[in-house]
């Protein structure tokens, strides 16, 4: 089993988990005791899951922010160009 831990370790950098990530997961499983490499994997899952759930929704907020400023140049022009019209 111990092989399979080792073995799964070496393959998760390929998965987009840092050197400190897998430490902390391995923290993780040495305090609950858990070597079971099914459950393992399904915990690395999980947190793969949030971290592509945060970037989607950092990705999302980005958008909805840029958004906002171009509706507020887009207003702030209307004004100035309405403002120029007038003799």
């Amino acid at each position: 089993m111990r092989e399979q831990i080792q073995a799964l370790n070496a393959a998760l950098p390929a998965l987009g988990l840092t050197k400190e990530e897998i430490q902390e997961i391995d923290r993780f499983a040495k305090q609950i005791q858990n070597f079971n490499p099914a459950a393992y994997t399904s915990l690395i899952n999980q947190f793969e899951m949030q971290a592509h759930q945060a970037m989607e929704q950092g990705t999302a907020n980005t958008a909805a922010n840029a958004s906002t400023v171009a509706d507020k140049n887009t207003t702030a022009n209307a004004k100035t160009n309405s403002g120029d019209s007038q003799v």
